[in-house]
């Protein structure tokens, strides 16, 4: 993989999200969140269960579901699908870990 073929990938993702919400997936409304990353059963189950093992606030929940749609746009993919979410929250955990020391 190389720098360039990254950034075309970068490139792809971001014209996705600008084709889909007019936006980046940073600059999300609420509501928009809501719409444009939905969830299957299995990724609402892992979610709502970080949510709570974590105690994430409704913001940090929304933040991981628009790192989880990024990621998916990278990978392509039409569908938050786990492995997406997973790494997201895995991103949110230790974002929260480094805050804390």
């Amino acid at each position: 993989v190389t720098s360039v073929g990254i950034a075309a990938r970068v490139e792809a993702a971001r014209a996705r999200q600008l084709t889909r919400a007019g936006v980046p997936n940073a600059w999300l409304a609420a509501r928009a969140i809501e719409r444009i990353c939905r969830l299957g059963r299995t990724e609402r189950g892992l979610l709502e269960a970080a949510v709570r093992r974590f105690g994430l606030s409704e913001r940090a929940r929304h933040r991981a579901l628009k790192v989880a749609r990024t990621i998916a746009d990278l990978a392509r993919d039409p569908e938050i699908r786990s492995p997406h979410l997973s790494e997201a929250l895995g991103f949110r955990v230790l974002d929260r870990h480094l805050l804390d020391q």
